[in-house]
């Protein structure tokens, strides 16, 4: 009896820790990525600050803003997911300060060409810049 109990806790301690290894392996595998190490299927865009903050209504699996040209490039090209850049970013008090909190990036399928999505969102007026997610190597690690 003694010796099923330990056998039984080392078989569910095995389980454990291979499920947790799977989970893990799946969760931090790298994104698709072009040539250039751009990340498929995002994009980063600053928007004007007549329409920031974005507000975000999630229809019909499209990230919807209310905002009539922003909302046509959304289903053109099933924009899925919006958020901010920096998620607790807010509007500086000094005008003089950069406003980090107007970055959003905006998700997409992996399949459609994330520089066509950039042509286009830079034809709006509401948007300032749109440039892909670039994934940054390190090349050099400080002593």
């Amino acid at each position: 009896m003694r010796q099923t109990m330990s056998i039984r806790k080392y078989l569910t301690f095995y389980v454990i820790v291979t499920a947790v290894m799977w989970t893990g392996a799946y969760a931090f595998s790298p994104p698709p990525m072009t040539e250039n190490l751009e990340w498929k299927g995002r994009i980063v865009v600053q928007v004007a600050e007549a329409i920031a903050p974005l507000e975000i209504n999630h229809q019909m699996g499209l990230a919807l803003t209310q905002h009539s040209e922003l909302d046509v490039l959304a289903a053109r090209y099933n924009i899925f997911n919006i958020t901010k850049l920096i998620p607790w970013a807010e509007k500086p008090d000094d005008a003089n300060i950069t406003d980090i909190s107007r970055y959003y990036i905006l998700e997409f399928p992996y399949e459609v060409d994330l520089h066509e999505v950039i042509e286009e969102y830079t034809q709006i007026s509401a948007i300032l810049t749109a440039e892909p997610y670039f994934i940054r190597k390190s090349d050099y690690i400080p002593s």
